[in-house]
């Protein structure tokens, strides 16, 4: 069982199949909330070029159509500056992959490029008490509605600015 986003999955493959099936279902151009978001923003954080992406912040994390291949859902940041970016799924899937399949569980990706020493989330989870994974999972549940109420916000200014 590896914990992610406040979620319980049975393996990575079953994560990766909740961040496809978030992009091919999610309404398009519509603010994603709660897990949904929370996951995509774990994935954004994962992405080799997330500072450059976030710019001066984000607004909300939705998904659309590539600006090019217009077929084509991605996941797209709308920033605070009203700037859309798209970002690729692949990139920061591979590295998200790497550091939540624990080794010898049989969930390790071929080739996978673990950092040496790092723990993977099973395993640091794995060494909590009771009373904090429960206090952790308090603080991350109160993070996500901030996180929502933020959205929230962020929506009622921009509209009012137009």
């Amino acid at each position: 069982m590896i914990e992610f986003a406040g979620e319980t999955f049975e393996s990575v493959e079953d994560i990766q199949k909740r961040f496809e099936s978030i992009r091919d279902t999610a309404p398009l151009k519509e603010p994603l909330q709660g897990t949904d978001h929370k996951m995509v923003m774990k994935l954004l954080q994962a992405h080799p070029r997330y500072k450059e992406k976030i710019g001066a912040g984000i607004s909300a994390l939705t998904v659309d159509l590539h600006p090019e291949f217009k077929a084509t859902r991605v996941f797209t940041i709308v920033r605070i500056d009203k700037h859309k970016e798209d970002f690729s799924f692949q990139k920061p899937w591979k590295r998200l992959r790497a550091t939540l399949a624990a080794p010898g569980n049989g969930n390790q990706p071929t080739g996978a490029n673990k950092t040496p020493g790092a723990a993977s989330v099973s395993e640091k989870q794995a060494t909590l008490s009771p009373e904090k994974a429960a206090w952790i999972a308090k603080l991350e549940s109160r993070v996500t509605a901030v996180e929502n109420a933020l959205i929230g916000i962020r929506k009622v200014i921009a509209e009012f600015k137009e």
